[in-house]
């Protein structure tokens, strides 16, 4: 709930607590990857992504979305398409992924398969708002909210 009242350093204050009572709790490193991202510091969130994945390699869709999102917000198309990728072939029915996988592939230049999973976002969702969806996410760094906002109108999805 941290997280998404902006209270950054709260939220990891509170996976801090979590790590100091048990190092190996994967799900902590994925959470605070989403705080690096929400920060705007997706390099980080590399590699709290990466020691999650470490710690709990038969994690579900949800690590490779994550890790995909940080990729692509630090302009690492490839490792993002990679990694986003699996996440869709693993959870074909998460709206999110397809987001994200469709932003992905704009800033790779794969501009019909970004709008094959714009239309997998409204086959899933009809009424999809591009705008809503951004604006819960608490992304402190005004530069990706722009470059996200962007990609969602170029997928027709704002």
């Amino acid at each position: 709930l941290a997280l998404y009242e902006s209270k950054y350093g709260e939220a990891a204050a509170h996976l801090r607590k979590a790590l100091a009572i048990d190092g190996s709790y994967a799900d902590a490193y994925a959470l605070m990857a989403w705080i690096h991202i929400f920060e705007g510091n997706p390099a980080r969130a590399v590699l709290m992504m990466r020691t999650a994945m470490r710690l709990n390699p038969g994690a579900g869709h949800i690590y490779f979305a994550h890790i995909g999102t940080a990729y692509y917000l630090q302009g690492d198309q490839e490792q993002s398409l990679i990694n986003l990728n699996e996440a869709k072939a693993r959870n074909p029915a998460d709206l999110s992924t397809h987001v994200w996988l469709g932003l992905a592939l704009v800033a790779a230049g794969k501009r019909d398969e970004a709008l094959w999973e714009a239309d997998e976002v409204r086959m899933l969702r009809p009424a999809f708002s591009g705008k809503a969806w951004l604006a819960r996410m608490p992304m402190k760094d005004a530069g990706q909210r722009n470059r996200i906002e962007a990609g969602l109108k170029t997928l027709d999805l704002w």
